[in-house]
């Protein structure tokens, strides 16, 4: 934790007894470090954003509305990228009767979220947003309708703030990140291509499916990779159509889990995998291999879906299929 982000919490807790101050609004290199983006110059309203560590996604500390105390109120924090054109992905938690809360590029709404949340069902929420190229003001803003639920948080929490450049690749390559339910994590694809469907999905609106190669014989893979001091379980969710074909997933290019069953289409089912991943840096990469046949007029391949990373101790297992 930085020494800003620690006096800052420190005089949190002291503030009213004296002769200790009440604290004042952190500056903008406090909200960098708090949403994980300490390389952008972050600004706050008059009735401002606060750094908490009442929940945070990542590390210790998220980024708060302020909870319109003053009644009716729009609160908001911003900040100024520029240079390449830029997929930014946070996420955050909401707690109000009515919002909404919105993101704005220069002046205009790219994303809003107006639906009633409880204290009780606090969950972080993924979101990915393209930022053109050249110089943009990013604006997140919370309206506080002057109503809210008693003795809880109203407002919204907003975390682990990241940018990536489209400099490699294509927009719709990095979008697969968002389908699989894992924005912070990049994607690559073959050139043929795992694809975004919103036919069918685990969660969500979307999932991820493989390409369909007719009678070609070929590998379609999807691929990024996972670093860190701590080993990782991945899970995720899947659906296979296929007749003698072949669904792997391969760590640093080595088969951790295989499915080889025969799938007809009348019996499209998910199923959950976990893969455990030592910690370090590691290539996950999953794998069609389709034969160059299959069921006439009917998907041949993987969906999937609901992709989660979370830290482990210990020693790794190699897979757990359930």
């Amino acid at each position: 934790m930085s020494i800003k982000i620690a006096v800052l919490l420190f005089s949190t807790m002291l503030c009213g007894i004296l002769p200790f101050p009440c604290p004042a609004t952190p500056d903008g290199d406090a909200f960098g470090v708090a949403l994980g983006a300490p390389q952008y110059a972050w600004t706050t309203s008059d009735d401002p954003w606060v750094v908490t560590t009442e929940a945070a996604f990542e590390g210790d500390t998220s980024v708060e509305s302020s909870g319109g105390a003053g009644g009716e109120a729009d609160t908001w924090i911003k900040t100024t990228v520029s240079g390449n054109a830029k997929w930014m992905s946070f996420l955050f938690q909401k707690s109000y009767v009515v919002g909404p809360f919105t993101v704005e590029i220069d002046g205009v709404s790219v994303f809003t979220d107006e639906s009633v949340a409880a204290p009780s069902d606090l969950a972080w929420l993924a979101v990915e947003i393209y930022i053109p190229a050249g110089t943009h003001e990013v604006k997140f803003t919370y309206h506080h309708s002057g109503i809210g639920w008693a003795n809880a948080m109203n407002g919204v929490r907003i975390d682990a703030v990241k940018m990536k450049e489209v400099s490699q690749g294509s927009v719709e390559a990095y979008s697969l990140g968002v389908a699989l339910g894992a924005p912070l994590y990049e994607w690559m694809t073959s050139d043929n291509p795992w694809f975004v469907t919103t036919d069918v999905f685990f969660e969500g609106v979307s999932c991820v499916q493989s390409a369909d190669c007719g009678t070609d014989v070929a590998d379609v893979w999807m691929k990024t990779t996972l670093s860190g001091d701590s080993a990782k379980k991945l899970t995720f969710w899947y659906q296979t159509c296929y007749y003698m074909a072949t669904f792997t997933v391969q760590v640093d290019g080595k088969t951790v889990f295989a499915d080889t069953s025969i799938s007809p289409p009348s019996e499209l089912v998910w199923r959950q995998a976990e893969v455990h991943i030592p910690d370090g840096k590691h290539e996950v990469k999953f794998n069609y291999h389709h034969p160059g046949y299959g069921w006439a007029d009917k998907m041949n391949g993987v969906r999937i879906d609901a992709v989660k990373v979370e830290d482990i101790p210990g020693d790794p297992t190699v897979v757990k299929l359930r």
